[in-house]
């Protein structure tokens, strides 16, 4: 963006964008003061800028003190851990843990990998979703023809993707999905349904690029003829043209099918 003495913008600050004018905090900055130009009388430069939804900020920062909870649900873990956001799909959990000095972001990962599930922005609320739930969502899209860019590898796919096993109380072994020959990994105190989960992703398929549609996000389900794939990453893109360089305007899909 352009900045002057009027629109100069620093970490900590909070800004208002997107078509849901949602709020973001500013969590880094890079500041162009070599690329000056002068718009009449006045002199800018540029920046750019990283920025966290304000309401969920909290979880990406290190801990002053621990977060430790049983039978709660993701809703609860997050408000504890300093965010305000409101949720409208939420799924209980057995446990959580964060301590001192960690980041809440990564055993809220780790418990979703255990839970397959994921979360979801709807554009103001956030909501946690089964992985089999989320490939149910009615499409928001549909392309009558393939006209993605495939990405398939099963190589790949065992490489880095594990099973995973255990031990339960009377010493037998208990396990995850091991249909397929992967590496193997122990996870201490899980039963058989975690352990399936831990190894239940979304293996990104296809990448579709569209006409402008910014209404379409993550968390949602694009059909590809007749096959529903989860978008899970959104990109948008609008660009004025402004420095001259042309006005462009498109949005990219990163598609993944349930694996």
């Amino acid at each position: 963006m352009r900045v002057d003495a009027s629109t100069a913008v620093s970490e900590g600050d909070s800004v208002i964008a997107g078509r849901d004018n949602v709020e973001f905090q500013v969590i880094k900055t890079h500041d162009n003061n070599n690329v000056s130009a002068v718009q009449g009388t006045r002199p800018y430069a540029t920046t750019s800028f990283i920025a966290a939804i304000k309401a969920c900020a909290g979880v990406s920062f290190q801990r002053k003190t621990a977060v430790i909870m049983t039978s709660t649900s993701l809703g609860a873990v997050y408000r504890a851990c300093g965010a305000s956001v409101q949720v409208n799909a939420d799924f209980t959990i057995d446990q959580f843990a964060c301590y001192v000095g960690n980041v809440p972001s990564i055993p809220i990962a780790q418990v979703l990998q255990e839970e397959g599930g994921v979360v979801c922005w709807t554009g103001q609320q956030l909501k946690f979703l089964r992985l089999d739930d989320l490939m149910k969502q009615t499409s928001v899209k549909r392309v009558d023809e393939d006209r993605t860019v495939d990405l398939q590898s099963s190589f790949l796919q065992r490489h880095e993707i594990p099973f995973f096993y255990s031990t339960d109380d009377s010493g037998n072994f208990a396990y995850g999905n091991r249909t397929k020959t992967r590496a193997a990994f122990y996870m201490p105190r899980q039963d058989a349904r975690t352990l399936a989960n831990m190894t239940k992703v979304l293996i990104m398929r296809k990448q579709l690029k569209s006409p402008y549609a910014p209404a379409i996000n993550a968390g949602q389900v694009i059909t590809v003829v007749d096959t529903p794939f989860a978008i899970v990453t959104a990109a948008h893109v609008y660009q004025t043209g402004s420095d001259g360089s042309g006005a462009n305007a498109y949005s990219k899909f990163w598609l993944g099918g349930l694996q």
